[in-house]
């Protein structure tokens, strides 16, 4: 395997276990990453045996397919995030995000981007956003809120990243 697959499966595996080990408690997004890691690096290990060469492409195809094939869970994932950052009292108005939400305009763009690393995707990117903003408008949610829960758990992974020892 290619050192820069290696590195990339590496990452891949650590974000999963230090994503669920930095939760108190496992929500289903953590639970959901956690066994996409597990079966892609199943897979690639597998193909590794079976002497395919494995591209970063080829891995980033298999995250997707995996997110495609997890699609329910995934969903439910995100209406599960949503109720822990509106309150179990906005379940309905979660759901209805969840519903509204283009998931497949979300993986288009990872495809777009992945077979073309140097495409310029603002208008994609812009639309996505624009998109989900008019589903939070719709479901009656403030949009501020998700983010800033977004936000504050990118902080706290990023601390978390930084007080892991370095590895020699």
């Amino acid at each position: 395997m290619k050192a820069s697959l290696k590195n990339t499966l590496a990452a891949l595996l650590l974000a999963a276990v230090a994503t669920t080990t930095m939760a108190a408690e496992k929500n289903k997004s953590d639970e959901l990453g956690e066994k996409i890691a597990n079966e892609l690096i199943q897979e690639i290990t597998a193909d590794s045996k079976a002497g395919k060469n494995i591209t970063e492409k080829d891995l980033a195809q298999k995250f997707l397919g995996k997110m495609r094939a997890h699609l329910g869970e995934f969903k439910e994932a995100v209406t599960d995030d949503c109720v822990k950052d509106y309150g179990k009292e906005k379940n309905s108005q979660c759901q209805c995000v969840t519903d509204k939400l283009d998931f497949e305009q979300y993986f288009a763009m990872m495809e777009k981007q992945v077979a073309t690393p140097d495409a310029n995707l603002e208008k994609e990117a812009r639309t996505v956003k624009e998109n989900e903003e008019a589903a939070y408008k719709a479901c009656g949610l403030d949009i501020n809120i998700s983010r800033e829960a977004e936000a504050k758990a990118a902080a706290e992974a990023a601390k978390a990243a930084e007080a892991q020892p370095a590895k020699k």
